[in-house]
């Protein structure tokens, strides 16, 4: 799905992608999230790694569209004034996108 719209919207797509705190001892997750994307997805796109809470830090308009599966992230982000899609499945996500 990512690729697909990557396509449609070439250089607008972005991956942000929360980590957990130090605290849980995952030290690595950064670092694996990044290697994933460039593995999976390619190495042209740009990974934003940060806390779950800090996503709706970068919302920049209504023109900003957060894809994510928990419900929060995406009340938060239209709170703070972006566009969120809850994430279901690639075929309802690509449905909004026509």
């Amino acid at each position: 799905m990512f690729q697909l719209l990557d396509k449609k919207y070439p250089g607008a797509c972005e991956i942000l992608s929360g980590i957990p705190k130090p605290r849980r001892g995952i030290d690595t997750a950064a670092d694996d999230k990044i290697e994933w994307v460039r593995r999976n997805l390619g190495e042209h796109i740009k990974v934003n790694i940060v806390y779950r809470e800090e996503k709706k830090n970068y919302v920049t308009g209504r023109d900003c569209i957060l894809i994510d599966d928990y419900e929060k992230n995406i009340k938060e982000w239209e709170k703070a004034g972006g566009t969120g899609i809850l994430f279901i499945s690639a075929k309802e996500t690509l449905k909004r996108f026509g």
